[in-house]
């Protein structure tokens, strides 16, 4: 537990570090870190990693780069020695942003952080980069208090698919562990993520036959296969099948849900169309099967190949990440709990999100995870996301008091 010297020490030091927290979050957020499928062997976090370099050398913290893929590395802050120790409690964030939806639905240049009243907005500010703020600034905090059970990480390509095998899983192969673990995503002062639904990501890939659209071999059907229509008519049927619709008493009205996100296909005008493809992203609760989802996948390319012979279609899967849940009454999800009525936040939540995140990882080896807990903020993933300056003192208070409770 925490005394109230401390509390009243912690307050001044926040206060004192507030400023450098706004700017250092608005120069993570200036810099362009769009992590794509497409561009995953490029050096997307290497820029954003050296502004967190300086940041820890100015206030003198410790730091170590782990890089199994170059240009792309993860930064673990915090005394090396405690980098393999289960006692600690580790903070997570990522570097990585999603690409910008629509520019011009953006109130502001989402690469440049914009204060409008008491909200601070920018592309990542609230996945992640104001997280990343609370893993360099909190571990100085606590350093400043004397407590060193604290370390926190920083991974990279979280936002493709968040099973990077040179992210967060390559650190955790390497050896950190922890107690308990936050990813600092920001969200509701009255929610406390335990967990998140299961993703699955997979490409349709159709192969069919090419022709000119103006001959007769091709008016006839002797000669062509059209692999737009052909993957036309498979999503057509997949978005008819019958999903199992069950729920789960931690995911709130969140079942298991399907969406094709990406469609490419076409050789050039006049030609039919030899290849297309479309990424299929699928939602899962605990203990739904993809297995069984997958098999009826197949049945349905089957059967739509009996009338295009010519036809090839191939399942290839792309993300397969597990949905997870942790006890919501005992360890650190009821350490912010306790911790959040006593700061006297009503209609407190426990719940599981719905978006993936990289908690399965930490709770695979064994690492008891908050999946999200930070800043008050909103609209990840979309056009205005933000976080809100007005409750930041309060929520970093609340970090260090989670952090006394766990020592």
């Amino acid at each position: 537990m925490i005394d109230e010297n401390t509390i009243e020490e912690a307050v001044n030091k926040i206060k004192s570090y507030k400023d450098r927290i706004l700017s250092f979050i608005s120069d993570l957020v200036s810099i362009n870190t769009t992590s794509s499928y497409n561009n995953e062997y490029d050096h997307v976090e290497e820029k954003i990693v050296g502004r967190i370099i300086d940041e820890c050398d100015r206030l003198k913290l410790p730091y170590r780069l782990l890089t199994k893929r170059e240009g792309r590395p993860n930064i673990y802050i915090g005394n090396i020695d405690s980098f393999p120790k289960r006692t600690d409690l580790l903070l997570v964030s990522h570097s990585d942003t999603v690409p910008v939806s629509d520019y011009q639905k953006w109130k502001s240049n989402p690469f440049h952080a914009t204060t409008v009243g008491d909200f601070l907005y920018g592309l990542g500010t609230a996945d992640c980069k104001g997280g990343i703020a609370i893993c360099v600034y909190i571990t100085r905090i606590l350093f400043d208090l004397g407590f060193t059970n604290v370390k926190a990480l920083i991974g990279v390509a979280e936002e493709v698919g968040a099973d990077a095998d040179f992210g967060v899983n390559y650190v955790l192969d390497e050896g950190l562990n922890a107690k308990y673990a936050i990813y600092t995503y920001a969200g509701k002062k009255n929610e406390i993520i335990i967990g998140h639904r299961g993703l699955l990501r997979y490409w349709i890939n159709v192969e069919g036959e090419s022709n000119h659209t103006g001959l007769l071999s091709w008016q006839e059907r002797k000669k062509g296969e059209n692999a737009i229509e052909i993957l036309n008519r498979i999503i057509s049927r997949i978005y008819k099948m019958k999903l199992n619709k069950k729920t789960h008493p931690n995911f709130s009205k969140y079942t298991f849900n399907h969406t094709v996100t990406l469609i490419n296909g076409g050789n050039g005008e006049s030609l039919v169309p030899s290849k297309a493809n479309a990424m299929i992203d699928v939602r899962l609760l605990p203990g739904d099967e993809f297995e069984e989802y997958l098999h009826r996948v197949q049945n349905i390319i089957d059967k739509v190949l009996v009338d295009y012979p010519k036809g090839i279609a191939k399942i290839e899967i792309k993300n397969n990440i597990p949905a997870v849940c942790i006890n919501e009454k005992n360890g650190i999800a009821k350490i912010l709990n306790d911790v959040l009525k006593e700061d006297g936040i009503k209609d407190i939540l426990l719940k599981a999100s719905g978006a993936a995140n990289e908690g399965y990882m930490l709770i695979e080896k064994g690492i008891p995870t908050i999946c999200g807990f930070g800043f008050e903020g909103g609209e990840m993933h979309r056009e205005n996301e933000y976080i809100k300056m007005d409750s930041m003192e309060e929520i970093l208070l609340r970090f260090i008091k989670i952090a006394y409770r766990i020592n």
